[in-house]
């Protein structure tokens, strides 16, 4: 064990399993009024007064709450929370009342964000806090679930590099209210804590700096996921990469002095189906956009754009976990693209999985080219069905703003599951076009089987019929999580990157282990 810490202080790679910033979660059985906690937060719907339950619990809270109404204070908007100290009639010492909405839009993503912004707004000091959820119709296995996994997004700080970094101190977040069997309940904040460590996990691959996560170092983090939740997995470099014929990955990697690496991550049940679900991640730890320099402004977030593989690796270890009946490879080609002498250009000509020859346009249009080499290897090893994430094009970004993932697939079964997947997850997807005129536009070059590049009009739906070429036929789901991946800040998360796509991955290998996608 001291051998394996000094490796992993050395190597600058911080624990997988949980960070220090994240408290624990448990079950609290008592009564409101009884519930001993530094916070007690209770969530109120838009358009009504005082929480009856507050009143009813807690009578001598009255003259407080209709005062926070008369002022002004109290939270009407999603994201807004009033603090009171010392609520008379309550053991907590604090109470925080969280603005949830309409009780109408109640559901699991609500939840999440009630659970966000009252981990994000409890005292800095305060070293438990207990969270009241609400009954309705939202199942209480879904509802405890829902709550960690926003716990946990709320209490991710971005802040891994200050050296006095903002002191909190939340070690310890009850969920009260709940009802329903006490195993499930057990099962089901097991599950969120899965899957919420799985997303913070992914935020903090995403927002290292490409000096602390190259090729190299992304790869030993995947190593790590591995060993610590029982995956396969298997990084090839150098040579081997000529070997497995990966053109894309060696023609982009080529420009850095960091090499490439490509990783590959395999889950396999006991008892597994007939499904072999391939996930594939861009893997781009930098990218200045190569010789096709992109403009400086900004340039510092494209540390990010390895986003889609820091989905895939995260959502791996919550699958080994989860346990669902379907074997799952994850599929990382990690690369730097840099501009240098020994950079592609545009106009190169490299060959590609299945020996389709690829001609380049633009050296800024990178993840395409590594996809394709992580498709055509899944395609080789068997995979039935294929979703990649990356962080593809600024097209999508026009389209659909932050709020929504693009996705194109070629397959219904299997883009229905992935759809179930999101909404469950809280990640909202939007179909986009995928149909012929998008494969005669990637098929153009005058010197080479397809060309790489956006063209005119259309760049997102451009991009995802390049990298179909590469899938054999085989049901295929493309998320471009460009506008997704880093939005704006809100009140329940930090800004930063945002795991995206990691839980709605990690759901879709559950969804298909329960019933396959054909």
């Amino acid at each position: 064990m001291k051998k394996l810490v000094a490796v992993v202080v050395c190597l600058g790679l911080w624990p997988l399993a949980a960070a220090a910033t994240e408290p624990s979660f448990a079950l609290e059985s008592r009564a409101l009024p009884a519930i001993t906690a530094d916070a007690l937060a209770v969530p109120v719907f838009a358009g009504e007064e005082e929480p009856a339950l507050l009143r009813s619990a807690a009578p001598a809270l009255a003259t407080a709450l209709r005062t926070a109404r008369e002022q002004g204070s109290w939270p009407e908007k999603a994201g807004d929370a009033l603090v009171l100290p010392a609520p008379a009639g309550l053991a907590a010492r604090s109470l925080l009342i969280v603005a949830a909405g309409p009780r109408a839009s109640w559901g699991a993503e609500p939840l999440r964000r009630v659970a966000g912004v009252a981990v994000r707004r409890t005292p800095p000091r305060a070293r438990s806090l207990a969270l009241w959820l609400p009954g309705g119709e939202l199942p209480p296995a879904a509802s405890v679930s829902a709550a960690v996994e926003g716990g946990l997004v709320g209490s991710f700080d971005p802040g891994l590099h200050k050296t006095a970094p903002e002191r909190r101190d939340l070690a310890l977040v009850k969920l009260a209210g709940t009802t329903g069997p006490a195993n499930e309940a057990a099962a089901a904040l097991e599950r969120g804590l899965w899957l919420g460590r799985a997303q913070n996990q992914a935020r903090r691959l995403a927002v290292e700096p490409a000096n602390k996560m190259t090729p190299e170092l992304l790869a030993r983090h995947a190593q790590e996921v591995a060993r610590e939740s029982g995956l396969q997995v298997e990084v090839f470099a150098g040579a081997d990469l000529e070997r497995l014929n990966l053109g894309g990955t060696i023609a982009v990697g080529k420009g850095s002095a960091n090499a490439p690496r490509f990783i590959v991550l395999r889950y396999v049940p006991a008892q597994p189906s007939t499904v072999r679900l391939a996930l594939a991640g861009k893997g781009v730890c930098f990218d200045s956009g190569g010789i096709s320099l992109k403009d400086g402004e900004g340039m510092y977030r494209m540390k990010g754009d390895m986003a889609g593989a820091a989905a895939v690796i995260s959502a791996m270890g919550a699958i080994a976990r989860l346990k669902p009946q379907v074997e799952v490879i994850g599929v990382v080609p990690a690369i730097e693209n840099m501009p240098s002498g020994t950079a592609q250009k545009p106009g190169d000509v490299f060959v590609g999985p299945a020996g389709k020859s690829v001609e380049v346009m633009s050296t800024d249009a990178e993840g395409r080219l590594i996809l394709s080499d992580a498709l055509g290897y899944a395609v080789a090893q068997g995979a039935t069905h294929l979703v990649d994430v990356a962080t593809l094009t600024g097209s999508v970004v026009r389209a659909l703003g932050s709020g929504y993932t693009g996705a194109f697939a070629t397959d219904e079964a299997l883009y229905s599951a992935v759809q179930r997947a999101a909404d469950r997850a809280g990640e909202p997807i939007w179909r986009l076009p995928l149909d012929d005129d998008f494969t005669r536009r990637v098929r153009t070059s005058l010197v080479a089987d397809l060309v790489e590049g956006e063209g005119t009009g259309g760049g997102a739906s451009i991009g995802a019929a390049f990298l179909r070429e590469f899938t054999a036929g085989r049901p295929y789901v493309h998320l471009d999580i460009a506008g997704t991946s880093w939005p704006e800040s809100r009140p329940w998360r930090a800004d930063g990157p945002t795991g995206v796509a990691t839980r709605t991955l990690a759901l879709l290998a559950l969804a298909l282990s329960e019933t396959p996608a054909r």
